[in-house]
Parts: structure tokens; sequence; C-alpha cells
């Protein structure tokens, strides 16, 4: 995978410690550019002190565990839009241009198993009643 996002499983106030496999999930940055709109929609912080809306597209970020619950609010539903797609298709993402974009051509099944471990980690996430650290490109 080229560029991705990682989201990492914390406890609610250890130290970010080396986690396991099972701990955290990376999301490629086309399907993060595809469905950023609605990822607006995260209340994430920094330091517990400034609040963002969204993820950075570098640095670190907390997300809360209502949060987490959030998202999972918003990518269950992609997901079901996913498995209609053709097996083969393309994102059509924005680069960092207002007026550039490009396709990015995927598999359903590629993009499925990124969103299955998405919801993975985040239910994990919620499992433990942990907060979810993002890490940007």
């Amino acid at each position: 995978m080229a560029l991705a996002h990682q989201f990492i499983v914390r406890g609610m106030k250890e130290e970010l410690l080396i986690p396991s496999e099972q701990e955290y999930i990376f999301v490629s940055d086309h399907l993060m550019r595809y469905i950023q709109d609605s990822m607006r929609w995260i209340h994430t912080s920094w330091n517990d002190q400034i609040e963002l809306e969204g993820f950075p597209d570098e640095g670190f970020a907390v997300i809360t565990e209502m949060e987490v619950e959030r998202i999972l609010e918003i990518i269950r539903p992609w997901k079901a839009l996913f498995l209609a797609s053709p097996e083969n298709f393309c994102l059509t993402i924005q680069e960092d241009s207002d007026i550039c974009y490009r396709e990015v051509p995927v598999t359903r099944r590629e993009v499925i198993e990124e969103m299955e471990g998405w919801i993975g980690i985040c239910d994990l996430a919620l499992k433990q009643h942990s907060q979810l650290v993002y890490q940007g490109l």
C-alpha cells in the first residue's frame, strides 16, 4: 500500500505504545480522499485542547469513543455502497489542487477488505472502551 492513514486503539489514559497487529489498521489515502467530505463530520482533537473537524493530512489526532461510534455510522453505509460496485472500478479523488482530479483503479474486494478492517478496529475500540489515535501521512 502506498500512502496510508493509520488508526490505532489506545486506552483512555495510556501512553501510546507500540500496538499489536490486532490494534491498528491502515486505510489507503485514495479511499480516505474519496470519502473525505463525510469524514469531516468526525470531531477529533490534539492534546485534548485543539478541536478538529475530520482528520489532519499529517500528524496525529485523538478520536473519542463517541466519535468512534460516529465513524461506524458513516463507514458502514459506505461499505454497503461499495458492495454494490462492479468488481473493478475507479475512485475519483481530488488532488491537492481544487481543479485537479485523478481516477484510481481499485477492486471491490480490496476496498471491502479495507472497510472491514476499519470497522473491525472501531468495534475493538468500542469493546475496550478505548480511544483511537489517528496518524496521518
